[in-house]
């Protein structure tokens, strides 16, 4: 919606928590610290502990830096939604969080593929380890992938502003995504049983278990795609009342 000429992005939280939402509160609440400080405790220890002066840990330091940034960008938001029932949250404000929600993200898949170089290193090639994995190399690709992290995501989140974002009000709301919570269902079913039908062990015992998947995508989804698409659609329901009273006459 605008206010004030400033365009402000609506919060749902979480509806029906009740008398559940201090209790939500203060779990979350407690995650969000034991987090902080574990992680900060990773860094301390790496700092000041000579033993850990190495690659690896040196690595380490950087995820749960990302992990900080990453969980101070959602979860304070979040608790002050869950407070309130809700909240707003200017474009501006969303687009800042956004962008560090992303880059800390990609970093951190970036950051967890130079961890498996290293690691690759160590094991397959321990005698070139320390001249491969020098300390200026290691600050190099750590560089290079907060540098590509970041870049990416500031592309990203400026075509994301230039966007426009309409006003939209709540019945009409409620008439998207009633309207779009059909066409969910089906992607879900169909690609959720199609998926599990390839994570199921090949073993004798699962063969059962892979038919019913398989049942599901070839049989079930069919049968289910006219009621979910047609008798959930007023425009189709018109056309055959129209169809029916045409033949009648």
């Amino acid at each position: 919606m605008e206010t004030n000429n400033v365009t402000t992005i609506l919060l749902l939280g979480f509806p029906g928590l009740h008398g559940f939402k201090i209790v939500f509160f203060f779990f979350f609440l407690m995650v969000y610290f034991t987090t902080i400080c574990g992680n900060l405790l990773v860094i301390t220890l790496v700092s000041y502990s000579k033993n850990l002066h190495r690659p690896m840990y040196f690595f380490l330091t950087q995820l749960t830096t990302l992990d900080i940034i990453l969980t101070s960008d959602i979860t304070p938001n979040m608790l002050h939604v869950v407070l309130n029932n809700g909240s707003y949250m200017s474009l501006f404000g969303c687009l800042t969080q956004f962008f560090f929600f992303g880059s800390s993200e990609s970093i951190e898949c970036l950051l967890l593929s130079v961890m498996s170089y290293d690691r690759y290193l160590a094991i397959c090639h321990p005698l070139h380890y320390l001249l491969i994995m020098s300390p200026m190399r290691c600050l190099i690709l750590t560089l290079l992938v907060w540098l590509f992290g970041l870049v990416t995501m500031a592309i990203q989140t400026i075509n994301i502003s230039q966007l426009q974002f309409p006003r939209m009000k709540s019945v009409i709301r409620q008439k998207a995504f009633a309207t779009c919570s059909s066409h969910l269902t089906i992607v879900f079913l169909y690609f959720g049983t199609l998926n599990c039908t390839y994570l199921v062990p090949t073993n004798e015992k699962f063969n059962t278990v892979r038919k019913l998947f398989s049942l599901s995508y070839t049989v079930i989804t069919p049968f289910i795609n006219p009621v979910i698409y047609c008798l959930r659609n007023n425009d189709i329901k018109k056309a055959f009342m129209t169809s029916s009273t045409s033949a009648s006459m």
